[in-house]
């Protein structure tokens, strides 16, 4: 019984280190970003997207706790170049626009972007929206989300945090 309760504390303390050093590299980011970006404009910031990158990898450059993964080069990527990422659009949106909310940008509704209303789309065959980039206007498909998945994959490899 002792032995099993100081594995048990000994895990329980691993861990509570993992999740300190987890919540510890966010405040961290978040830090570097503000230092980035400040009250920077989102205007701006979609304007200038490659130098802000540039930026944040040089602050974080020489901290072992931190990855910086750019998804706006990888997005870049893929819409220079779907096929090559198992894409037939990286750049249209899957769901069908309902309306538009009030600052005039499309909108979206849940139910008319379910797998089985998006197969059963006139003139669509089933399935054919795995193949794009997104769901709406700036949320991935699960295919948009293997590739973020992919791109930190990538990102943590390169930093020599997994193999």
């Amino acid at each position: 019984f002792d032995d099993a309760r100081d594995r048990l504390v000994r895990n329980l303390n691993r861990v509570t280190e993992h999740a300190i050093k987890v919540f510890e590299t966010f405040e961290l980011s978040a830090i570097y970003l503000d230092q980035v970006l400040g009250d920077t404009p989102n205007d701006e910031i979609r304007r200038n997207e490659s130098a802000y990158n540039a930026k944040l990898k040089t602050l974080a450059a020489g901290d072992p706790r931190v990855v910086v993964v750019d998804f706006y080069g990888a997005f870049t990527a893929q819409v220079a170049n779907p096929s090559s990422f198992g894409l037939t659009d990286a750049v249209n949106a899957v769901c069908p626009v309902v309306g538009l909310d009030s600052s005039g940008l499309p909108s979206y509704s849940f139910p008319t972007c379910t797998d089985t209303a998006l197969d059963t789309l006139p003139g669509k065959t089933a399935g054919w929206w795995k193949a794009f980039s997104f769901s709406d206007g700036f949320h991935p498909t699960p295919r948009g989300h293997e590739l973020m998945a992919d791109s930190v994959l990538t990102a943590a490899r390169g930093a020599g945090w997994v193999r």
